[in-house]
């Protein structure tokens, strides 16, 4: 969950209740799949791309209605601290709670990037008087190990001959079962096939 206080960040009405319209898509296509302009949705309502690199984490928001860029987020991935390759980060998750550890981290890297793009996009919608950001979609890329621990799904079949992921990203899901506890628990996810 992104605030216990209501912050106007844009995941809920004002009230610091979530709404359960958000939409969340993992995708293989990566962060340059073009955006369709849509005059029917409104100027507040925004998409939020996100590419989990294994050396760099970028996000960008976008207004949905006309894919105007708005922001970008980039930081060195948090994973980082336990390995620099996805190998070692692969067989550091195969060890008890490694796994645990590189999904938390994980989570929270995609939850601060989330944050501080709500924030940009808040003080310039402020700016143009314009209504407030509405968090509408977001969609997660990166290659199979980063989308895995990002979705909470096993690496164990990437850890060893024949290297086969056991999920393949080809539907849709709710939020909460996906994420549990986390902030995009009003939100709904739909995976792109690798």
């Amino acid at each position: 969950m992104l605030c216990k206080i209501c912050t106007r960040c844009g995941l809920c009405p004002g009230d610091g209740t979530f709404k359960a319209d958000k939409t969340l898509e993992i995708s293989a296509q990566g962060l340059d799949v073009p955006l369709k302009k849509d005059e029917n949705i409104p100027p507040s309502f925004i998409g939020i791309a996100i590419d989990l690199g294994t050396t760099t984490v970028v996000a960008k928001a976008y207004r949905l209605c006309n894919a105007q860029f708005l922001a970008e987020y980039k930081e060195a991935n948090f994973q980082g601290r336990f390995g620099s390759d996805v190998i070692a980060r692969i067989s550091f998750a195969t060890e008890e709670n490694g796994y645990k550890k590189i999904r938390e981290l994980t989570l929270l890297q995609i939850e601060k990037a989330v944050k501080q793009l709500l924030g940009e996009v808040s003080f310039l919608f402020s700016e143009q008087r314009i209504a407030r950001p509405h968090l509408e979609k977001i969609v997660i890329t990166g290659n199979t190990a980063m989308q895995s621990f990002a979705a909470g799904t096993s690496v164990r079949g990437l850890s060893c001959y024949p290297f086969e992921c056991e999920y393949l990203f080809g539907e849709e899901k709710s939020a909460a079962a996906f994420f549990g506890q986390s902030f995009f628990l009003s939100s709904s996810i739909t995976f792109s096939e690798i």
